[in-house]
C-alpha cells in the first residue's frame, strides 16, 4: 500500500511516524523518494484509511437525543367559518318569491326579516358565534326545524342563502314567526 505525500505524519520522527495511531516505518529504499511511504498491510490501518474523514485524533460521535413525543390536548371546537357566496339582490328576490309562494308566506316578510337580521348576508355571525346565517339561527333551532322538514339538519347549511330562506319560509308557515321577536314584527 502506498500513502500519498499529503497524509499527515507527525514531525520529529525520522525513521518512524505515527499516522492515525498506527506505527509506520519509512523503508530505506523509498527514503530517497519523499512522495511515497510504505505502510504495513494491517486490516485496522486499511479501515482507518478508507474513511474520508480520517484524522490523527478521534472525533467524538454525536450522542442521539430522544425526539419529543407529541402530546394530544383537547381544544375547543372552532366555530365554522362560513364560506357562503353572497348572492346579488335580484337572486335573493327570486328565492324569497319562490319559497314564499311554495310555503304560502309573504315573500316581502321573508325579505324584511333577512334585512333586519343580517343585512341579507348569508355568512353573518352574531351573538359571539351563537347565531348564524341570513336569519341568525341558533344551531339547535336550525337542526330541529330541518328535521321537522325532513331535510339535512347540518347547521352549516344556515350559511347557505337558499336553504336559509327555504327553512324560514317553512318555519313561518308552521307558526314559527316568534323565532324573530323583533324583526318578525316589522
Amino acid at each position: 500500500m502506498v500513502l500519498p505525500q499529503a497524509m499527515p505524519v507527525h514531525s520529529g520522527a525520522q525513521s518512524q511516524g505515527q499516522v492515525l495511531g498506527i506505527s509506520t516505518e519509512v523503508m530505506p529504499e523509498e527514503a530517497s523518494n519523499s512522495s511515497q511511504l510504505s505502510l504495513p498491510e494491517e486490516p485496522a490501518f486499511r479501515a482507518a484509511l478508507s474513511t474520508p474523514e480520517a484524522s490523527a485524533e478521534p472525533s467524538p460521535s454525536p450522542t442521539p437525543s430522544p425526539s419529543p413525543t407529541p402530546v394530544v390536548t383537547s381544544s375547543p371546537t372552532p366555530v365554522p367559518t362560513p364560506t357562503a357566496a353572497q348572492l346579488a339582490p335580484h337572486e335573493l328576490d327570486a328565492l324569497f318569491q319562490k319559497y314564499g309562494a311554495e310555503y304560502g308566506v309573504s315573500w316581502e316578510k321573508l325579505k324584511v326579516i333577512a334585512k333586519c337580521e343580517s343585512g341579507y348576508r348569508a355568512n353573518a355571525i352574531g351573538g359571539g358565534g351563537l347565531y348564524g346565517g341570513m336569519y341568525q339561527y341558533v344551531a339547535s333551532t336550525w337542526i330541529s326545524t330541518r328535521k321537522a322538514m325532513g331535510l339535512d339538519p347540518n347547521p352549516d347549511l344556515r350559511f347557505n342563502a337558499e336553504e336559509a330562506i327555504r327553512t324560514t319560509a317553512w318555519k313561518i308557515a308552521h307558526g314559527g314567526i316568534g323565532a324573530w321577536p323583533v324583526c318578525g314584527k316589522k
